[in-house]
């Protein structure tokens, strides 16, 4: 969420974001919205490193936890 808040200008503005990591985005990649909607996490020095990480619009979350392609942990 940090990196969110620290790099707006790279976002689209009037999306909310949730922040991805591996091995759950993997399922999102096999969409064909996937690398038009998505956002590589690329981190300043400052920023903790989080490899295949991936900003995902909150509507496609939401959207793929509806269909099964994400399971949530409780």
């Amino acid at each position: 969420m940090t990196a969110l808040l620290i790099t707006p200008d790279v976002l689209p503005c009037c999306t909310l974001y949730i922040l991805l990591q591996w091995p759950y985005v993997q399922d999102l990649m096999e969409q064909s919205w996937f690398q038009s909607d998505c956002i590589l996490y690329q981190p300043t020095q400052d920023q903790e490193h989080l490899p295949q990480a991936y900003f995902i619009p909150m509507e496609r979350f939401a959207e793929a936890i509806q269909q099964k392609l994400i399971v949530l942990e409780v």
